[in-house]
């Protein structure tokens, strides 16, 4: 994720180099967007690991626990990891929305 905020950062530091203040301006101005809209993907992305972490575990405790006391458990775990894959989606599309 970190070769992505490079590249985008790249482009936008050579279009930099040949606009004038204004464009120079406008174009920092949309770096800066781009740059908060991909810390929030890479936000969600670690929110997204700890629900698949939280999930796996749930999971692991059909091992020793009772099948029937496990499975709600499961099933907010698996709900917990399609909410978030559903925001980091949302904030993927925020971000080419912006390029």
């Amino acid at each position: 994720m970190k070769k992505i905020v490079l590249i985008v950062t790249l482009i936008f530091a050579v279009a930099l180099c040949g606009c004038d203040g204004g464009r120079q301006q406008e174009l920092q101005e949309k770096l800066d967007i781009v740059e908060s809209e991909l810390y929030d993907v890479q936000s969600k992305m670690s929110d997204l690991e700890s629900a698949i972490s939280d999930l796996k575990s749930e999971i692991d405790d059909f091992s020793y626990e009772n099948w029937r006391d496990n499975v709600p458990d499961v099933e907010s775990a698996a709900n917990e990891v399609e909410s978030v894959f559903e925001d980091l989606k949302n904030e993927v599309d925020d971000v080419e929305y912006e390029l």
